[in-house]
């Protein structure tokens, strides 16, 4: 079973994904404007803060894969 942190971390990168294809899909390039609302949207005070959290959650991640595949 997965932990809460994993299910967080798996509902924020889907939010930022769904949210980046939203508001700036193919070429359209963002603008500060959009990162203010990716952020927003994602429960972020801010860009920075998002990019941290973000990272956070790949780190959660990667930690899950790496023990599911020491089990196996």
């Amino acid at each position: 079973l997965l932990n809460t942190k994993i299910v967080g971390a798996q509902k924020l990168l889907t939010r930022m994904l769904v949210m980046m294809r939203l508001v700036a899909p193919g070429d359209v390039k963002p603008t500060a404007d959009t990162w203010h609302l990716v952020a927003q949207a994602c429960g972020a005070g801010s860009w920075d803060e998002l990019l941290a959290e973000h990272e956070a959650a790949r780190q959660s991640v990667s930690e899950l894969w790496n023990r599911i595949k020491q089990e196996g």
